[in-house]
Order: structure tokens, then C-alpha cells, then sequence
């Protein structure tokens, strides 16, 4: 199986790993109610309170679980070959490794630590840049990076870095 594949199906766990825990502990919740607490006592106040401990204890195991194994599905993700494996086959690794392609979410830029992106053009108020999925917005790439070389000539582009001139730029 591939590395595009590999990672359709973890995805496809991801979504369905919580129906089943979830329904895994509505069962053994009322296995406990039924079964466990008439032995540890014949008042019901206590029963249902030993139950609703009992529950938290198992929903709060559940949740731990759930998010253990969806970190390490992600890791094994990220130990795979970064030019063959991404979360959509119509994606590659663009510069220095970055996911790059039409399924990068849109607000990539936000978690990208590497350099300035190149620039290749002006799109309304984003820049079309070489990675993620191709776009940065305008304001946010000046405010991090600079004007990039070439540009800065549009009224947008001029607007931002007049207003951001008295206060200085990140």
C-alpha cells in the first residue's frame, strides 16, 4: 500500500475510533449499573453514584486513548518520506520540505517556521507564493517577512505598509 493510502486510512480510524469508544463505554456503563454496583451495595443512590464515577473514570481513560493513538498516527505519518507521503495524493513536499498543494489548509503560513516564501505574484490580497498551498495573505506576510523584492507597488501592498510605517512591522 502507498504512503497516500496509508494515510486515508488513518484518517478514516481518526473518524471512526470515537463512535466506537464511545459506544464501548455507554455499554460497559450500563454493564456497570446492572452488574457491578447491586454487588457493592442495595441502595440506589449509591449505585448511581458509583456508576457516574465509575464513568468519568472510564470517559476520561477514553479520552487519554483517543488522543495517544491519534498523535502517534501522526507521527507515524510524519516518519514517512516527506516527498511521497502527505495527507492527499495531490500534494508534494515544496521548499525545504513543506507540505505543498490544493489540500495544505488555508492558514498554513500561521505554523511556517521556515523562510520567506517566494513570491510569484499578486492575487487580490494574498501573495501567490512557491509552498503550503500557495497563498499568503499580504498583510501577514510584510508583517513577518518584509516587502519582498519586486513588489510592494500595489495600493493594497502600499496601504498596509503605510499603516504599519508608525508602528514598525513583527
Amino acid at each position: 500500500m502507498n504512503d497516500a493510502g496509508e494515510g486515508s486510512n488513518n484518517e478514516q480510524i481518526l473518524k471512526i475510533l470515537p463512535v466506537y469508544l464511545g459506544f464501548g463505554w455507554v455499554t460497559t456503563t450500563f454493564v456497570i449499573f446492572a452488574f457491578l454496583t447491586p454487588e457493592l451495595s442495595a441502595d440506589m443512590t449509591v449505585r448511581i453514584g458509583a456508576t457516574i464515577g465509575i464513568a468519568i473514570l472510564l470517559l476520561v481513560a477514553n479520552v487519554v486513548a483517543y488522543q495517544f493513538i491519534s498523535q502517534n498516527i501522526g507521527m507515524n505519518g510524519e516518519l514517512g518520506n516527506e516527498a511521497t507521503h502527505t495527507r492527499s495524493g495531490d500534494n508534494w513536499a515544496g521548499p525545504d520540505g513543506t507540505d505543498t498543494g490544493p489540500h495544505v489548509p488555508e492558514d498554513w503560513y500561521l505554523t511556517y517556521d521556515g523562510p520567506a516564501p517566494v513570491v510569484e505574484g499578486v492575487y487580490d490580497q494574498n501573495y501567490g507564493v512557491d509552498r503550503g498551498n500557495g497563498a499568503v495573505p499580504i498583510e501577514f506576510y510584510l508583517k513577518k517577512w518584509g516587502v519582498p523584492e519586486g513588489f510592494g507597488k500595489t495600493d493594497y501592498e502600499k496601504q498596509i505598509i503605510e499603516d504599519n510605517a508608525l508602528g514598525g512591522f513583527w
